[in-house]
């Protein structure tokens, strides 16, 4: 096991870093662009002289939905980009501590570590509500 996280560890931290970094960069930038697109839309659609009083209320609905939704999706992306996050610091702990981590402690450590996991797949499941 030792061997194992010694190899795997250097390539593990660079991919997970580089996950985080589309997940929290790239698509968080898209999810900005398309907020600010949306509003800009929205607000044409507010100022249209054409536009009922009606149809006003519909797009400022359809708005504050689509809205939401970019919201969700923004949470969604912080709490992948934090369990990316929490899956590197692990294995980073486990690689500081390979030449003292007996089979009781790997135990141990794996089950905080599944711990951590679930807590953030719950938190994640909750957003998609």
């Amino acid at each position: 096991m030792k061997k194992y996280i010694e190899t795997a560890n250097p390539s593990l931290q660079i991919l997970l870093a580089k996950l985080q970094y589309i997940f929290q960069e790239n698509l968080e930038k898209e999810l900005k662009w398309k907020k600010n697109d949306l509003f800009r839309y929205y607000k044409k659609m507010l100022v249209e002289k054409s536009l009922t009083d009606y149809e006003k209320l519909k797009a400022t609905i359809e708005y504050y939905q689509q809205l939401s939704d970019i919201n969700t999706k923004q949470n969604q992306i912080d709490v992948f980009a934090q369990s990316i996050k929490v899956i590197a610091d692990g294995h980073q702990k486990l690689y500081d501590n390979r030449n003292k981590i007996s089979a009781k402690d790997s135990k141990e450590f794996l089950i905080k570590y599944a711990s951590d996991i679930q807590d953030i797949i719950s938190i994640f499941n909750k957003l998609k509500k």
